[in-house]
């Protein structure tokens, strides 16, 4: 399986990098990355969902995905819905509104100012 994120991971911290990850690190990885992708329309997935899908305690979830990425399995989550409408921005002819509600966001607003601060272009600059 390839990951979403494992291409160009910008979510993997670089002391991981420079140490090599672990492969059980990048089963886990991939395992949280396919929960998410799943249940990528429910807006309410969180991370006490990704505990259950991944089979362990929230508290263990979040400590390895912030030694991991660096960031909060919260924000994980998000980011990761981001990147997916990243994605789909560029490939489907698909509405600003469409796109945030596919990728689990209940407002079109917030998901388009989140998106221009997390990657510094607002979704319709992103398209072009």
């Amino acid at each position: 399986m390839q990951y979403i994120f494992l291409d160009s991971h910008p979510f993997l911290r670089t002391d991981n990098k420079s140490m090599g990850i672990n492969p059980n690190k990048l089963s886990f990885l991939g395992k949280a990355d396919r929960a998410i992708l799943e249940h990528l329309e429910e807006e309410d997935f969180s991370v006490n969902h990704l505990a259950d899908a991944v089979c362990l305690s929230r508290s263990q979830v979040h400590r390895k995905i912030k030694t991991m990425t660096g960031y909060s399995a919260s924000i994980y989550i998000r980011m990761i819905r981001l990147k997916k409408a990243k994605e789909l921005l560029t490939i489907e002819e698909l509405t600003i509104s469409e796109i945030a509600y596919r990728v689990g966001f209940k407002s079109p607003a917030y998901f388009s100012q989140i998106f221009k601060k997390t990657f510094g272009k607002s979704p319709t600059a992103s398209r072009s």
